[in-house]
């Protein structure tokens, strides 16, 4: 069932189609049902994608755990005086935060520009189901993800680098 031919209907045919498609978009993005039939969900994937990057940050937070006795170790066999047995000097604390941040900052960029591509491959996957037959609209559609996607990636870098130039300056003994 293709456009109605009269322009007045063909004009309202189309609207209602876009329409269609901007409030699937909106569910997709909020995680509820589509009104298109297709199964898209955004958050399984994201709960996925967050599962495995906890899991990594656990991995590294043991291994961490590790060098951070090692030291301790190190530390109290080497300059131990009168201190509580049990604590490193700062400053050597300090710079193995620093390089445990530095280490993850590239896995943790990668990581969001994998889950910005699969959130853009469910809206182009949203763009075809509910244009079918509509190339033009596809291509439009698709065209608008890809500059969305251009123009915030970036800025979700930026934001994500401050984020970890910030925890690299550890201020306080916590």
């Amino acid at each position: 069932s293709g456009p109605p031919s009269d322009p007045a209907e063909r004009l309202a045919f189309l609207i209602d189609k876009v329409t269609a498609f901007t409030q699937d978009a909106i569910s997709l993005a909020a995680g509820e049902e589509l009104r298109c039939g297709d199964h898209l969900n955004v958050f399984s994937m994201l709960r996925r994608e967050f599962g495995k990057w906890s899991n990594c940050l656990d991995k590294t937070g043991h291994n961490f755990n590790i060098k951070i006795e090692k030291k301790v170790e190190d530390y109290e066999e080497r300059y131990r005086g009168r201190e509580l047995p049990g604590f490193i000097n700062y400053k050597t604390f300090e710079v193995m935060v620093s390089e445990q941040m530095k280490q993850l900052e590239e896995p943790a960029v990668k990581k969001l520009k994998d889950i910005g591509d699969a959130v853009r491959r469910m809206f182009l996957q949203l763009a075809s189901s509910s244009f079918t037959g509509f190339p033009n609209l596809i291509k439009t559609a698709k065209a608008k993800i890809e500059t969305i996607k251009q123009e915030k990636e970036p800025i979700a870098e930026s934001m994500l680098r401050t984020q970890f130039k910030m925890e690299t300056m550890v201020y306080s003994q916590d």
